[in-house]
């Protein structure tokens, strides 16, 4: 199981260098399908503060959108800014979804994966 799971992160993380195409801001219906999924899993959804999305297609009808989210904590603190990737297979969210508050979520393979896009600078 462990092997599987290595080998599924690093398709993740490498899939996306091997389509890497020109980048683009989501559009309104884009935008909402991902402000819905990354919210789901904050603390204090109304909270969120959304930067620096923007995407690539990966292939027929699917998109990848990376950006940062910045919303409430528990003790009524923003955060800071956190990383997420949402992928959009004909505008619904997909399996490489990884935002805050999942339970694999890691801003490393975040930071990794639209790094290698092309769509996080470093």
């Amino acid at each position: 199981m462990r092997k599987i799971l290595t080998a599924a992160l690093i398709l993740f993380t490498l899939a996306p260098a091997a389509l890497a195409v020109e980048t683009t801001e989501p559009n309104a219906n884009e935008l909402r399908a991902i402000v819905k999924e990354v919210s789901k899993n904050l603390k204090d959804p109304y909270s969120a503060q959304f930067h620096d999305v923007m995407g690539m297609r990966m292939g027929e009808g699917i998109m990848q959108f990376c950006g940062f989210v910045n919303a409430k904590n528990s003790h009524g603190a923003y955060a800071g800014k956190i990383p997420f990737v949402v992928s959009l297979y004909d505008g619904a969210p997909g399996p490489r979804t990884m935002v805050p508050g999942q339970p694999f979520y890691s801003e490393k393979l975040v930071y990794m994966s639209c790094s290698m896009a092309g769509i996080f600078d470093n």
